[in-house]
Order: structure tokens, then C-alpha cells, then sequence
């Protein structure tokens, strides 16, 4: 089930944590968690979404959707793999990507999947020193837009999509997301934790090797919040 928005309030008990796109390492994820520390019975973990393909484990890194302490975004991954369902062009765009892997398993293990998968185009996570968004792609330049408005689903494309933002921090070009302390995003691919106004980039696993796990008081360091 994909929704537009979810408002995540602040956690009093534990820490909050953001974790790049999972692309199927799902046993990267377990070594990151355990090397900060992570409390599963007390933290929450964010995920910039694509959770899936070209690792060597999607189905995993689904089921982590069950676990009451993670949370993602939707991906472009798992909307191609969402419309792959009923569109046989977007099916075959999905196996060029890496989505291979969900057409060699059982029709009813695929299933099993669709019903699992329930993300958000975006979410904004409280905290004592400020509010943090998380969207796959591109945010917009107000945060309200997506996260007190309505957004018709057929104009998600830019927000789980696009890569302008991140174009224009490598160029030093990138301007504030009004309305939220800061954005979290994945689907860039890059080396390393990337900033750009009071944006933060974090998708590292396919180009480095490494996921990318920070706590939401760094998050909120690295734009200059306090």
C-alpha cells in the first residue's frame, strides 16, 4: 500500500536513525546498524527508499517492512516493480535495472511481497531540534506541499525520479526546502554523504560499497541546524 505522507513524531525513548537506499543488502544493513549501536527496541531507522534490486537481497529487505522499528520511503524501484505488475514495458524497464530477481522467484512469493510493500511517497521525522523530511528523489521547494497537500499520484515522477537537486549541489547551485529543518534523499548514487543547502544526499551503496547510516542529530549538523 503506497500513501502520500506520514508525520513521525518525536521519539522520547531512543534515537533516530537514516539509512540510504538498500538495494538489496540486506546484510550490509544488519553490520551498519550493529556498528552504531542501534537499539531495536528503542530507535527507528529511515530508509530513503529502494529498498530492492541489485543486491543479493530484495525479498530481505522487504520483509524489513515488518519490523516495527524501520521505516522507507517509496523508491523509483519499488514503483517499477509496483506497475511491473500490471505493465509489461515497465516489467522489462524493471529487469534492465536489477529486477530480475523478482521474476525467477514463485508467482506467490512475489505476491507475498506486493502485500508487504507499504511506503510513503515521504515523511517528516520530529525531533527535539527539528523537523526532518525524507523523500526519495527530489523534495520540493516548500515542504508543505507534499506533506500538508494533496499530490495526485501520477505527478510523483519528480519526487522519486528526478536528480536536479543533487545536480545543482555539485555545482554549489542548490537552494533551501522551505517549511522543514532538513531533507534526506537517496537515489542519486553517490560516494559519499553529499550536502547542498538543507538537503543531505546519502544513497552510497551501489557506487562505494558502503551504506550509509547517520543519526538525526548529524542530519541536522550538516545543514548548519544548531
Amino acid at each position: 500500500m503506497l500513501k502520500q505522507h506520514t508525520h513521525m513524531p518525536v521519539n522520547v525513548d531512543g534515537r533516530d536513525w537514516f539509512c540510504g537506499d538498500l538495494h538489496g543488502h540486506y546484510s550490509l544493513l544488519m553490520q551498519a546498524l550493529d556498528r552504531v549501536g542501534f537499539n531495536f527496541e528503542r530507535d527507528r531507522l529511515f530508509c530513503t527508499g529502494d529498498l530492492i534490486d541489485r543486491g543479493p537481497e530484495s525479498a530481505e529487505c522487504v520483509h524489513l517492512l515488518l519490523e516495527p522499528w524501520f521505516n522507507s520511503v517509496c523508491g523509483n524501484h519499488e514503483c517499477l516493480f509496483i506497475v511491473g505488475r500490471v505493465d509489461p514495458k515497465v516489467q522489462a524497464m524493471h529487469i534492465r535495472n536489477g529486477g530480475a530477481w523478482a521474476y525467477e522467484i514463485t508467482e506467490q512469493e512475489r505476491e507475498e511481497l506486493f502485500d508487504i510493500i507499504r511506503s510513503e511517497m515521504c515523511m517528516t521525522v520530529y525531533s527535539q531540534r527539528g523537523s526532518i523530511g525524507v523523500i526519495h528523489g527530489q523534495p520540493p521547494g516548500d515542504w508543505h506541499k507534499v506533506s500538508y497537500n494533496f499530490v495526485p499520484k501520477e505527478d510523483w515522477k519528480e519526487y522519486l525520479w528526478s536528480v536536479n537537486g543533487y545536480n545543482r549541489a555539485l555545482s554549489k547551485r542548490c537552494t533551501k526546502v522551505e517549511r522543514v529543518s532538513a531533507v534526506v534523499m537517496g537515489h542519486v548514487g553517490c560516494d559519499y554523504l553529499t550536502v547542498g543547502a538543507n538537503q543531505v544526499w546519502i544513497d552510497t551503496v551501489v557506487r562505494s560499497g558502503r551504506l550509509t547510516v547517520i543519526e538525526s542529530e548529524r542530519v541536522l549538523t550538516e545543514v548548519g541546524n544548531g
